[in-house]
């Protein structure tokens, strides 16, 4: 994926306003805002962004003639923005709420969900795959169902969420909603998810 440098700089001086979710962000609005966040950590915890070559201290905002900076470990700088995902509204469309392949009757990926992402819970707390699917379905989840839906949106893959999709015949507005419900927004995710987003008209 290009980066448009200059796209990064302007989004990192004039963020969007805080508020409700507008628009999808681009990747370099979260360049930007990953950026803004690692300058605040580095303040937090007592370092000189100045030294660190943050913000536009740095070559990714002052531009080339600033040092540059080498971001160690596996976590993009994308990463260290909100993850955003858009509200399940922007999927309240008839491709939004297509069915994706069919409903298995045995919950079989549900099943799974539990045995791999619940194991540690206590038996008296885990879902029944029927209970769980109907989570995922419920247009209010109550405290309970949001339990099980955390802690299985929080662990499974993408490919995990997406057989489960097609094998329990679920949408993508059923799956948004459910992130949203749960608490679980995850930047991956979010990323996968905002492509099929439509702003509501």
């Amino acid at each position: 994926m290009s980066t448009e440098v200059e796209a990064v700089r302007r989004a990192y001086f004039h963020p969007p306003p805080e508020g409700p979710f507008r628009d999808i962000p681009t990747h370099e609005e979260q360049l930007a805002e990953g950026e803004r966040r690692l300058f605040r950590l580095c303040i937090d915890a007592g370092g000189d962004p100045v030294a660190e070559g943050l913000g536009e201290h740095g070559a990714l905002i002052g531009g080339p003639e600033r040092p540059m900076r080498l971001l160690t470990g596996s976590r993009p700088l994308e990463d260290y923005a909100r993850p955003r995902l858009a509200p399940a509204a922007w999927f309240n469309n008839p491709q939004g709420r297509a069915k994706s392949g069919r409903r298995d009757p045995d919950h079989q990926r549900m099943r799974a969900a539990i045995a791999s992402h619940m194991a540690g819970t206590p038996a008296e707390s885990r879902p029944t795959p029927a209970q769980l699917y109907q989570s995922f379905v419920t247009e209010r989840p109550d405290e309970m169902q949001r339990f099980w839906l955390h802690a299985v949106i929080s662990c499974a893959s993408i490919r995990e969420l997406r057989e489960m999709m097609f094998h329990e015949g679920l949408s993508r507005h059923d799956l948004v909603r459910a992130i949203h419900s749960a608490g679980a927004v995850r930047h991956g995710l979010a990323r996968w998810l905002n492509q099929f987003a439509s702003r509501p008209p």
